[in-house]
């Protein structure tokens, strides 16, 4: 892992937890940081699944948002629900960034601990001739 990866990394992770800390984030920002995310391939393949089941379930709450916003606006709703559906899509929203946190992490330790423990094909070839 080269400089400019880790370093794309964190400012990835930058732009994730600011999003998902902020007081009312937005659906592009949430699709930005998900772009960025796109772009670390080596890392999307150490994220487990349970990511990928949180992405297909973001669009139950979003869609239930829609539905409960324009009851309330039509006076047949109530705040609460628009209030706990937004509870409910950022924990979907939250669990990525912090499954993509420990997948970068696991990524850089495999890549210090490759580098460190890497074998030389002289050394195999003098071994073997011993």
């Amino acid at each position: 892992m080269n400089r400019t990866d880790f370093a794309f990394n964190q400012v990835t992770l930058y732009a994730i937890f600011g999003t998902v800390f902020k007081c009312h984030p937005t659906i592009h920002e949430v699709l930005s940081f998900m772009s960025l995310m796109l772009l670390s391939p080596h890392i999307l393949i150490r994220m487990r699944p349970f990511s990928f089941i949180s992405l297909i379930s973001l669009c139950v709450p979003i869609m239930t948002l829609f539905v409960d916003y324009h009851m309330w606006m039509c006076g047949g709703g109530n705040a609460n629900y628009v209030y706990f559906m937004g509870v409910a899509t950022m924990v979907f929203v939250s669990t990525i960034p912090i499954d993509f946190l420990t997948a970068s992490i696991k990524h850089l330790k495999a890549a210090t601990l490759g580098s460190s423990t890497s074998i030389n094909a002289n050394d195999i070839i003098s071994s073997s001739n011993e």
